[in-house]
């Protein structure tokens, strides 16, 4: 249950989810169902929110060309498009904007990232962790968008499938009972594809690559990844039933709940 999981981040209040269980109970909110249900609700406007940002920025990308030229990354079409509506005072308005949406995911990530590093490296308490990835991302943030861009776009093809298999999977896991081969097999078959794209993002036996693997379905279009992802699951849910393995079902808060062999 949503409950469960919601009382697992009540135990831990210095962690990122920490965070919102503070905030909430700063309203006087109290009762787990009040705040399950305050989540669901702030999710399902933080969603509505982020897609319409992201459409926005899309259509101002797509529109902007005109006006504004060609630039090398989004950051520099944002501060054109800003330019050219509300003239030089519009680089302070983006400026502003981008600097409160950034520091509300510099927080959030440094503090989800720090309290994972706290759990598996005890040795470093959680504040310390946390100075060491604000250092690491302040020194970072001087390399410039371009450099960090190039850096970045690789690794986060190769583990933005992983992330979004293993999301898709551990919903839909009571589906097909929590088989641990489906796991295995299809991150497996997410995994290789992704790590191909990674190294072509990277320049690395671009052609190569495209000409051994450009038959796998969408390949050439990057998500070929969704279709070795669909032959590993079928693949591992065939193993599990050949091997009789044993179903493991979980509830919404990612808890096992039953095991059957």
């Amino acid at each position: 249950m949503l409950v469960r999981g919601l009382a697992e981040l009540r135990k831990d209040r210095k962690g990122f989810g920490g965070i919102f269980i503070k905030t909430i109970s700063s309203l006087g909110i109290k009762s787990e169902k009040e705040v399950s249900k305050l989540f669901i609700k702030a999710g399902i406007i933080t969603i509505i929110g982020l897609i319409a940002l992201q459409v926005s920025m899309a259509w101002i990308g797509a529109t902007s060309v005109d006006a504004i030229g060609l630039k090398e990354n989004g950051g520099e079409v944002l501060a054109g498009s800003a330019i050219a509506l509300f003239g030089e005072f519009g680089i302070y308005i983006i400026g502003k904007v981008i600097f409160l949406t950034g520091i509300t995911t510099n927080v959030a990530c440094l503090a989800a990232v720090s309290e994972y590093f706290e759990r598996i490296i005890p040795s470093l308490s959680y504040k310390k962790w946390l100075m060491v990835f604000s250092i690491i991302g302040l020194t970072i943030t001087n390399f410039g968008l371009n450099i960090i861009l190039t850096l970045a776009s690789p690794i986060l093809l190769l583990l933005y499938p992983l992330a979004i298999a293993l999301i898709a999977l551990i919903f839909a896991n009571n589906l097909f009972k929590g088989y641990q081969s489906v796991y295995v097999s299809t991150v497996v078959g997410v995994g290789l594809v992704a790590l191909l794209d990674s190294l072509k993002e990277a320049h690395i036996l671009t052609h190569a690559i495209n000409n051994t693997f450009g038959f796998i379905p969408l390949f050439e279009h990057g998500v070929g990844w969704i279709t070795t992802g669909l032959v590993g699951f079928l693949i591992g849910l065939i193993v599990a039933k050949t091997k009789k393995e044993p179903s493991e079902f979980i509830d919404i808060a990612g808890q096992a709940i039953d095991k059957i062999s």
